[in-house]
């Protein structure tokens, strides 16, 4: 709540500095101007260097922009961006090793927790409110005008969750003083069983995306304007605060079936430590 009060204050104290000059008209040096807005696209969250797929994105808008000249404009406000992020995988395969400084058997001191899980799924929804400061460019085009605005978005996490499944688990043990595989020894946790569903919170950072847009202004009565454009946002930082953790993990002391320690993404797809985001799409906006 802090860093969204942060964020806030920030965008106040902005745009009550611009409005204190007053006085003149739509589209020329020293006019104020204020839009709400709707983007529809592409909106992933990206580990590493792993290949995203397309899922929904977007966001809402409400923007504030003071022209210094006719053509010149400098554009602020608050955003909300939706991000989201999908994994399928038939069967994942890990190995956790055990000392013996962890856990005495009877049938060898270290050995190998072998995991093999079998239907994975994961759904991830991220949402971000950014403060963004750009800057705006307008060619005329008679009454209308084609625009390009280019800058940074500084933004904090409010939506941050994850739930993910697994069908089932089987888990075997490799010894490495006997050199065999054991496996049906419940007391160790060895066995087979049925999978589990967990859902949870993501620990994120804040944010920093560079974000581009262009597009046609129709101009409308009163000093009004409609426009519709394209736009790309691209995360510049890395904003998965959480570390890493093996999505199973060994407790023999647990009686109850091995679960998901905290199905991520990052765990299932290759233990990356990096999440940003990628967010593309069009724009519309009415401005007044």
């Amino acid at each position: 709540m802090r860093k969204i009060a942060f964020l806030i204050a920030v965008f106040s104290f902005g745009t009550s500095v611009l409005a204190q000059d007053d006085g003149f008209d739509f589209g020329s040096s020293g006019a104020h101007e204020f839009s709400v807005g709707a983007g529809f696209g592409h909106g992933a969250l990206i580990y590493g260097n792993r290949p995203f797929s397309f899922t929904f994105g977007g966001g809402l808008n409400f923007g504030y922009a003071y022209s210094f000249t006719p053509n010149f404009a400098i554009v602020t406000g608050l955003d909300v961006n939706l991000y989201s992020a999908q994994s399928v995988s038939a069967e994942f395969f890990d190995t956790i090793f055990i000392s013996k400084q962890l856990y005495q058997t009877t049938w060898g001191n270290d050995f190998d927790y072998y995991v093999r899980a079998q239907g994975i799924r994961e759904e991830q929804t991220v949402a971000y409110l950014y403060v963004p400061i750009m800057m705006r460019y307008k060619i005329p085009v008679g009454n209308d005008a084609f625009y390009l605005m280019g800058g940074a978005k500084i933004g904090v996490p409010i939506i941050a969750s994850y739930s993910g499944s697994i069908d089932r688990i089987t888990t075997t043990g490799f010894s490495h003083i006997t050199q065999q595989v054991y496996e049906n020894m419940p007391e160790y946790k060895f066995g087979t069983y049925a999978g589990s569903r967990v859902d949870g919170k993501l620990e994120l950072n804040l944010s920093v995306v560079s974000s581009f847009e262009f597009g046609y202004e129709r101009m409308l009565h009163s000093g009004k304007s409609f426009s519709f454009g394209a736009y790309i946002n691209y995360g510049l930082t890395n904003i998965l605060n959480s570390p890493n953790t093996p999505p199973i993990t060994y407790s023999p002391e647990n009686i109850n079936p091995p679960n998901p320690a905290s199905p991520k993404l990052s765990s299932f797809s290759g233990q990356f430590d990096s999440m940003s985001t990628l967010g593309f799409g069009l724009m519309l906006r009415f401005r007044f």
